[in-house]
C-alpha cells in the first residue's frame, strides 16, 4: 500500500470517527445483514452498535404503517443500481 492510500484511510476514519453522523454498511432488505455501524449510532440513536447490528433493532424501528413502503422502495433502488 502506498503512502497515499494509507493517508486516504487514515482520513476516512478519522472522519467517521470524529463527524457526529451515523455511518454502516448493511446488506438490503429486512433480514439484511448488518456489517459495519459507526459508534455514533449510540449518542444519536441510543443503541449500542451491538444492539443496532443484531439484525432486529433497525426493523423494529420501522412504523408499521410504513414498512411495506420502505422495503419496496429500497428493492427498487438496489434493483436499479
Amino acid at each position: 500500500m502506498d503512502a497515499k492510500q494509507q493517508y486516504r484511510e487514515v482520513d476516512y476514519q478519522t472522519i467517521v470517527e470524529t463527524v457526529p453522523a451515523i455511518v454502516f454498511v448493511a446488506e438490503t432488505g429486512l433480514n439484511g445483514v448488518w456489517r459495519y455501524v459507526s459508534d455514533w449510532v449510540e449518542p444519536i440513536l441510543g443503541f449500542t452498535v451491538e444492539e443496532w447490528t443484531s439484525n432486529e433493532v433497525w426493523a423494529r424501528q420501522l412504523h408499521p404503517d410504513d414498512r411495506a413502503h420502505v422495503l419496496a422502495v429500497e428493492g427498487r433502488e438496489v434493483s436499479a443500481a
